[in-house]
């Protein structure tokens, strides 16, 4: 099941007020497609999503729809950017498992 990714708002999204929803993923995906957000390819999302914003100074704000997996990360931490590191990590992982699977194959 999908974890998050990337999101894309139109300009006239009202972000903080789908981010002030919660961590909770409760916004549908319709709902969330009529406020102007979609992934970065333009799809709606996968499910019912949260949200997520990242701030980094110096740095645009990113976005990304947080689903139900997403959540379950943050039950252990509550912070965002742990549950997107932990993310990130797994798939670096799994993404390098793959390189290697791939390497093997060809010798």
């Amino acid at each position: 099941a999908p974890v998050a990714e990337r999101a894309r708002l139109s300009p006239a999204t009202d972000a903080a007020s789908l981010v002030t929803a919660g961590i909770e993923p409760t916004l549908a995906p319709a709902m969330l497609a009529d406020n102007g957000v979609t992934t970065v390819d333009g799809r709606a999302a996968a499910a019912a999503a949260t949200l997520v914003d990242l701030e980094t100074p110096g740095a645009d704000t990113e976005y990304w729809l947080g689903y139900r997996n997403f959540y379950v990360i943050t039950r252990y931490n509550r912070s965002s950017f742990y549950a997107m590191s932990v993310f990130e990590l797994a798939e670096a992982l799994r993404l390098g498992r793959l390189v290697e699977e791939i390497r093997a194959e060809r010798r």
